[in-house]
Parts: structure tokens; C-alpha cells; sequence
């Protein structure tokens, strides 16, 4: 499995029963299912999550999310969508609450995602982002946040402003704090995926200029620091 920067790294721990398919004719979007083998938090990451909880019959919706969610759904069967960055939807909640209660009769999970693929556009009115606002993401998530805006923009021959203004009209902040969730989001990843990793080689590779960088913008995306974090959240065997 290709472990993108953009998927949510509490799904990924092994021992959580989590598959997934890629989504027809939707970059970096996907369906999946899991169970939770222990509460998990939900990262600012922009894009947009629809997740069913097919023993409670519940939907969580995660969309702009900008501060962590703790998500605590332990041993329950959930369905869920992933939409990358570079996509824009609106619902009706009680509608897709109906939809996804067909999809959970499904029998099986490439049936379901097969279903979840022809009904999409139907039920969710999926958009492209702005191309320019594309051409960012792109190339944010591809250098995992580690970019210089201004270059960018000079590149498309736009000015760093008019860059801001059509972010914050998209995802409600601008690129630079894109940049921030997806180092975030890579820096977590490899906690929960390389728990050996030297600290010092991580903060070079994810751009923080120092450990006190990193600890910063750590704690204020989700209120805690790398440690407690990892005491929190991850296995035992991984802190």
C-alpha cells in the first residue's frame, strides 16, 4: 500500500483492520474500511473524510478541520470516503446518512466500494479546486510541505497574495499553513511507520529548521508535544 502524506496515520497502525481501494477517476482519493484497535486522533490534513460507523449507525463528517479530533470508535466496523485536497463537495447529511446505509447492505467490500464509486458524484456534487490552488496542493503534498510558497507563485506568474487569497477561499487558510499540516501529518507517519527514525534526521527532511521548530508547530496543531502525543496515541511498542 502506497502510504500517501494525506491519509490520516492513525488508520494505518498495524494493528488496526484497515483496506482500502482507490477511488475511480478521483486523484488520491479513496474508499476504505477498518476497525480500531484503540482510540485515534484526526489531523488537520484539508481534505475531506465521510466515515460511517456501520454498528452505530453514525456519520463523522471531517471537513477544514484545524485543531485534532479525537476519534474513539474502538472495534466498531466503519466505512469511509477520502477525498484528496483537490477536491471540493457539498451534501445533505440526511441524505448521505440514507446513502450510506445502502452501501453497508452491500455484501462485500469491493462490492461496497464499487457502489460507493457509481453513486459518488450523485451524492456528494464533487468539484476541482482552482487550478492554480491544484498546481499548490500538488506540489506541496509531493515535497511533503517542504516548498517555498513565493516560488510557486512566481512560477505561475502570480503574486503570493492573490496565491493566499484563492487558498483561503478554498480551504479557509492559506498555503503556508497547508505546508504546516502536511509536515505534520508526514512527521506522525513516520512515528507510527519508522518509530527508530532519528529526530534530527525527521526535522531535516520534514523542513522544521530546528527540534524547537518542530515541537512549536507540533503543539499547536494538536495541543501536545511529539512525546505525549506518542504516549497517547500510538502502540506502546512504538514509544
Amino acid at each position: 500500500m502506497n502510504q500517501l502524506v494525506t491519509r490520516q496515520p492513525g488508520f494505518l497502525l498495524a494493528e488496526n483492520h484497515y483496506i482500502e481501494e482507490e477511488l475511480w477517476g478521483y486523484t488520491r482519493s479513496f474508499y476504505y474500511e477498518l476497525i480500531l484497535s484503540e482510540k485515534i486522533s484526526i489531523l488537520p490534513n484539508t481534505c475531506t473524510e465521510y466515515i460511517w460507523n456501520v454498528d452505530k449507525q453514525e456519520l463523522y463528517c471531517f471537513q477544514k478541520i484545524k485543531q485534532r479530533i479525537e476519534f474513539e470508535c474502538v472495534g466498531e466496523h466503519l466505512i469511509g470516503i477520502h477525498l484528496d485536497s483537490l477536491y471540493l463537495c457539498e451534501h445533505d447529511e440526511q441524505q448521505i446518512i440514507e446513502w450510506m446505509k445502502e452501501l453497508a447492505r452491500h455484501f462485500s467490500f469491493l462490492e461496497r466500494k464499487k457502489y460507493c464509486n457509481d453513486e459518488l458524484q450523485k451524492q456528494l456534487h464533487i468539484e476541482v479546486v482552482h487550478p492554480l490552488v491544484r498546481h499548490v496542493v500538488e506540489e506541496i503534498e509531493e515535497a511533503r510541505g517542504k516548498v517555498v510558497i513565493e516560488s510557486i507563485a512566481a512560477e505561475w506568474g502570480y503574486t503570493p497574495r492573490h496565491m493566499e487569497r484563492l487558498f483561503v477561499q478554498t480551504f479557509s487558510y492559506g498555503p503556508k499553513r497547508f505546508c504546516q499540516y502536511i509536515r505534520l501529518l508526514n512527521a506522525i507517519s513516520n512515528m507510527v511507520h519508522e518509530p527508530e527514525m532519528n529526530i534530527s534526521f525527521q526535522i531535516e527532511n520534514l523542513g522544521y529548521s530546528d527540534q524547537a521548530h518542530f515541537q512549536r508547530e507540533f503543539k499547536a496543531v494538536t495541543g501536545v508535544t511529539p512525546k505525549q502525543f506518542a504516549k497517547q496515541f500510538l502502540p506502546k511498542k512504538l514509544q
